[in-house]
């Protein structure tokens, strides 16, 4: 996991965002949403790999924490908050993506097909009711 994390967070995803927006072909909402989800992807990995290590040792319940942000005045409920809200941050660029790609396989006339607005309307609601499912601390 040391060696995973500074390859993924500093090689591998700036190369995808930089492969995204050199991308002519890709509409720019598209690119904006795989932008966000590769940045949020990126933050969760530095976070997960690197802030806040956790192994699970199964079949006991037992979770052992070695980040950074692991340490005796640290709340474990707070540390995994934090992991679910960028666990449940991934899914809301791929909600607007595949709202929009299905949105622009839709024939015109089709009463499926929805405004733009629309679309940020639901896609804000969707992405608020992910993110408020996780537990508050």
């Amino acid at each position: 996991r040391q060696i995973y994390w500074p390859i993924t967070v500093f090689i591998i995803h700036p190369l995808v965002i930089f492969v995204l927006l050199k991308k002519m072909s890709l509409s720019t909402d598209c690119k904006v949403g795989y932008v966000c989800q590769t940045v949020i992807s990126m933050f969760f990995d530095f976070y997960n790999s690197f802030l806040h290590q956790f192994y699970t040792l199964a079949p006991f319940p037992i979770i052992i924490c070695t980040g950074i942000l692991c340490s005796d005045s640290a709340q474990p409920a707070f540390l995994m908050t934090i992991l679910a809200f960028f666990t449940d941050a991934m899914c809301v660029p791929l909600v607007f993506l595949m709202m929009r790609i299905h949105q622009k396989m839709l024939v015109y006339s089709s009463p499926l097909k929805i405004g733009a607005s629309s679309q940020v309307f639901l896609d804000f609601i969707i992405g608020l009711l992910i993110l408020t499912t996780n537990t508050v601390y």
